[in-house]
């Protein structure tokens, strides 16, 4: 499910999912449509560099050992999934 998301909640989830990477000794890769490309994120200074405008969508994976062990899909936008996405992804980090 692609999640339509604010700024400020991507920018949440993007820091939540770098401590995740960061805890599990793996590496937390972003792919982006407006970009077509992917990069390893390391801090949110990494992220915030992409530049992301409304309507592009963002694939955040957290990689350990190739294997995928956390994966989400969300659009920047008005941010009508914010609360589902602090309610079932953020608070399942806690």
């Amino acid at each position: 499910m692609t999640y339509e998301v604010s700024r400020e909640v991507m920018n949440e989830v993007i820091k939540e999912f770098i401590k995740t990477a960061k805890k599990l000794k793996g590496d937390l890769v972003v792919f982006t449509s407006r970009l077509e490309d992917e990069y390893v994120i390391r801090d949110i200074k990494d992220f915030e560099k992409l530049k992301i405008k409304n309507g592009d969508m963002v694939e955040a994976t957290v990689y350990v050992d190739d294997d995928d062990e956390l994966f989400e899909e969300f659009r920047l936008g008005n941010g009508k999934d914010d609360q589902e996405v602090r309610d079932k992804v953020l608070d399942r980090k806690k």
